[in-house]
């Protein structure tokens, strides 16, 4: 987001200013994530990915 007395953005997810993160990604009406955000969210979602990947496997096998 970004702060309007300073002009400079914000993390909408951690609050870190354009200035401490190494890249910040401006979304729709002025929305923020900084790249350490994005990297935790790959992660959740890889995770997630690798979870439903796992389950589908075991019902397979105890399937067969």
């Amino acid at each position: 987001m970004k702060n309007s007395e300073t002009g400079k953005f914000h993390c909408d997810f951690c609050g870190k200013s354009a200035d401490e993160s190494g890249q910040m990604i401006i979304g729709k009406e002025n929305s923020a994530i900084c790249d350490e955000c994005v990297c935790k969210c790959q992660g959740i979602i890889l995770s997630h990915i690798k979870a439903t990947y796992l389950l589908k496997q075991l019902d397979e096998g105890a399937a067969s």
